[in-house]
């Protein structure tokens, strides 16, 4: 942790910065030994008890990029004490060239910090303003409108993680977005206070007992315990539902009962006996995040935008994806048909809208997984019967070019072997099913002929049979 936050120094402040830091807290020490000044080295040990404190008790993983971005956002505290014994130590540092080295008179601690301070922020809005800027921003605020407005009047939310739960909400809450939506944190309804506020708030909401426990019951207390089917019960026929990002994973109840179909970013919950049809799911879904256009790759990896955005370009092929892995798990040849051939359709239609011109390049419009994706609906379709308007050449030739943009585009993929040899099958098949298909235009054309021959014995033997009647017609 405190290498990383060095590393976090140099970047955001400057290279120095560290080395001036320790001289300011040797020169704090030799003030205090000297009992010139306390106040220095009381402020330096502050900040490094803070430093010290936060790297042992911060338990997130800064190997994730966002979890490292949200840590950073703790160190603005530590920035401020690295900075001002930074000061110091570049004050120290002036200090002992100018009287050691060029005899110059002493400089005022007001001027280096004056000078310090100015060349640092004119430093800083240089090379910093840019990206600092947050003023054309609107990533959060189209996540959560896109998201809001895409539901159904008088809907209920589950949000699970930060990002869906303070979004949605604070729009919703704050600048009336959608006041009809119920919207429920359900990551707080494991707190005892939680309930009381939330039956306030929504009063529609049928909340089946007083505490959100793994089992239905009384408590020795006398509240009412419920699970979490127990409460999708209570409320499933009077609101259409929904879970934004993911359900809760604290209680399983409900999965004896419910599923999850896909719906942009979110998901449906229905009742496990609920059919669905792919056809009109894939219509009144998949075009969910059409309007989204933000470029996929545009954002830091330490930032909550990135999150939004990766999410959004998830939701454009979340429903095709969904179907894929549906047919994968089913044994039905006719239900594997339609599902693949719905997948394949969304697939296209998203590539086609998502992407440049199509041509080998190092940077691509979508995510290169889709490539990958597609690719495998193309494959796994050649093992049924193909839809309407597709042959099995177009699906092989398909297949083979969206595995090498793949390979292509992410060259360090440890499955690229596997695609590789993948591809090659494929090749093999393309290859017997061009000579097939030349088989087949041959037998055709064949046949072709030997009707036309027939048709023109026909014609002949027509003819001849009426020169015969001419001639042996009786003369009057």
């Amino acid at each position: 942790m405190m290498s990383v936050y060095g590393e976090h120094l140099q970047s955001r402040m400057c290279e120095l910065c560290p080395w001036l830091m320790l001289i300011g807290f040797v020169a704090s020490v030799s003030w205090f030994a000297m009992r010139r000044n306390s106040c220095s080295l009381v402020f330096c040990l502050m900040t490094s008890a803070y430093m010290s404190f936060f790297a042992w008790r911060a338990n997130l993983d800064i190997s994730n990029p966002l979890f490292k971005g949200v840590v950073e956002r703790f160190w603005m505290q530590t920035d401020m004490g690295v900075a001002f014994m930074a000061a110091i130590g570049y004050h120290t540092a002036v200090r002992m060239v100018t009287e050691k080295f060029l005899g110059l008179a002493k400089i005022s601690m007001a001027t280096v910090f004056t000078t310090m301070g100015a060349g640092i922020l004119i430093v800083l809005q240089l090379k910093n303003y840019s990206s600092c800027s947050q003023s054309s921003n609107l990533v959060v605020r189209d996540f959560a409108h896109t998201i809001l407005n895409s539901m159904p009047p008088n809907a209920i939310i589950l949000t699970k993680g930060d990002l869906p739960s303070n979004s949605l909400r604070y729009f919703h809450l704050c600048e009336n977005v959608r006041r009809d939506l119920q919207i429920i944190d359900v990551e707080i309804l494991t707190y005892q206070w939680s309930l009381p506020v939330l039956k306030k708030f929504y009063p529609r909401l049928n909340f089946p007992g007083d505490l959100w426990q793994l089992n239905d019951g009384l408590l020795s207390d006398g509240r009412k315990a419920f699970t979490f089917k127990t409460f999708l019960d209570a409320n499933y026929k009077k609101y259409p539902m929904f879970a934004c990002i993911g359900m809760q994973e604290r209680d399983l109840s409900w999965q004896r009962s419910y599923k999850l179909w896909p719906f942009g970013v979110c998901h449906k919950v229905e009742a496990l006996g609920r059919q669905m049809v792919p056809k009109q799911w894939g219509n009144q879904t998949g075009g969910f995040a059409d309007k989204w256009t933000y470029t996929y790759d545009g954002f830091g990896p330490t930032t909550w935008e990135k999150v939004a955005n990766d999410e959004m370009w998830h939701a454009k092929i979340g429903i095709p994806f969904f179907f894929y892995k549906l047919a994968e798990q089913t044994d039905s040849l006719e239900q594997k048909a339609d599902l693949l051939a719905q997948s394949y359709e969304l697939y296209f239609r998203a590539i086609k809208l998502n992407q440049k011109p199509s041509k080998m390049s190092h940077v691509e419009s979508f995510p290169s997984f889709w490539h990958k994706n597609f690719a495998l609906v193309c494959e796994r379709l050649l093992h049924v019967e193909p839809p309407s308007g597709l042959d099995k050449i177009r699906l092989c030739k398909l297949s083979i070019y969206h595995f090498q943009q793949y390979v292509h585009l992410t060259p360090g993929d440890t499955d690229n072997d596997s695609i590789n040899n993948a591809v090659a099958i494929l090749k093999q098949r393309l290859d017997t099913y061009e000579k097939l298909d030349r088989v087949d235009k041959t037998i055709d054309d064949t046949v072709k002929r030997a009707e036309k021959l027939d048709e023109l014995h026909r014609a002949m033997t027509s003819r001849q049979e009426l020169a015969d009647s001419i001639r042996n017609r009786p003369k009057a």
